[in-house]
């Protein structure tokens, strides 16, 4: 398993902003083995839990089937803190058949501080919220 400790002071792990994982942060490094990814996920609020965009994850998930990653990673994120992470296949096996919610970059996962899915979370409105 690769060391994510170094993720965000190491230059051996190269910052990427694409499409296909969008809003998320994707890091990549070299390994003698091959390429290993990293997609980061960052809080909306201190408070909150972590937006998993379904479409980033597909996106990681298909490199790693193909081939074209030796290992693949979800990281939680509080500023340059990685908080948790996991095996893209582990999360994949979290989600199991959870269904996403819809939201402004597609469809997503809500994750919790051990990357794993909260249900329901926001499901239905709280008339008590202000917003």
């Amino acid at each position: 398993m690769a060391d994510l400790s170094d993720l965000f002071r190491s230059l051996r792990w190269r910052h990427y902003r694409i499409e296909q994982t969008s809003p998320h942060a994707l890091y990549v490094t070299h390994t003698d083995g091959g390429k290993v990814a990293v997609l980061v996920l960052r809080r909306g609020r201190p408070e909150g839990d972590w937006a998993l965009s379904a479409t980033a994850l597909d996106y990681i998930a298909k490199g790693l089937r193909d081939g074209r990653l030796v290992q693949a990673f979800i990281v939680a994120a509080d500023r340059w803190t990685v908080i948790a992470s996991a095996t893209v296949t582990e999360v994949l096996a979290r989600i199991g058949d959870t269904k996403p919610n819809d939201g402004v970059w597609g469809p997503y996962f809500w994750l919790d501080g051990t990357l794993k899915p909260v249900a329901d979370y926001r499901a239905t409105v709280d008339e008590t919220e202000p917003w």
